[in-house]
C-alpha cells in the first residue's frame, strides 16, 4: 500500500501534469461562467434598461456591481491588487452603462424613424404648455385665497 500511494503522489505531483490540467481547468471555467454571465445574468441585469433614468451615483454602483461579478468569475480577491482596467482586458467586457448608453441610442434611433402620428414618436418629441390654461400642478382648494 505504501508502494502504491507514493507512486500515486508521484505521478499527482509531477509538475508538467499538474500545471497542464490546473491551467486548463481555470481557463475553461473563467471562459465558462463568463459564456454564462454573458447569456443568464446580462440580460436580466439589464432588462429595461433603455428608460431607465440613471444617475451617476446609481451609474457608479451598476458598474460596481458588473465589476464585482467579474472579478468573482476570475477568482480574483482584493489583497490580489488587479486593476478594474486589467479585470476588463481579461474578460473583454465594455462596462454595463456603455452598454446601456448603446442600448438608448438604439432605441433612441428607432422612435425617431418611426411616423409622425406614432404615440412614441409624438410624446418624445412633445412640447410642454408654459403659460395659460391646464398648467401642471395641484388646484387652488376651496376656501383658500387666491
Amino acid at each position: 500500500m505504501a508502494w502504491a500511494s507514493s507512486s500515486l503522489t508521484a505521478w499527482w505531483s509531477s509538475e508538467r501534469y499538474v500545471d497542464v490540467t490546473v491551467e486548463c481547468l481555470v481557463l475553461v471555467a473563467a471562459s465558462t461562467e463568463l459564456k454564462l454571465y454573458n447569456v443568464c445574468i446580462l440580460p436580466i441585469m439589464l432588462y429595461g434598461s433603455e428608460c431607465w433614468a440613471l444617475s451617476r451615483v446609481d451609474a457608479r454602483k451598476v458598474d460596481a456591481l458588473d465589476q464585482w461579478c467579474l472579478r468573482r468569475i476570475l477568482d480574483i480577491r482584493w489583497y490580489h491588487r488587479v486593476s478594474n482596467c486589467e479585470v476588463r482586458r481579461l474578460t473583454e467586457q465594455p462596462p454595463l452603462t456603455s452598454i446601456i448608453q448603446k442600448r438608448r441610442l438604439t432605441l433612441f434611433g428607432h422612435l425617431v424613424r418611426r411616423d409622425k402620428s406614432a404615440d412614441a414618436r409624438r410624446i418624445l418629441t412633445a412640447v410642454p404648455r408654459v403659460s395659460g390654461e391646464g398648467q401642471l400642478g395641484d388646484p387652488t382648494p376651496p376656501g383658500w385665497p387666491l
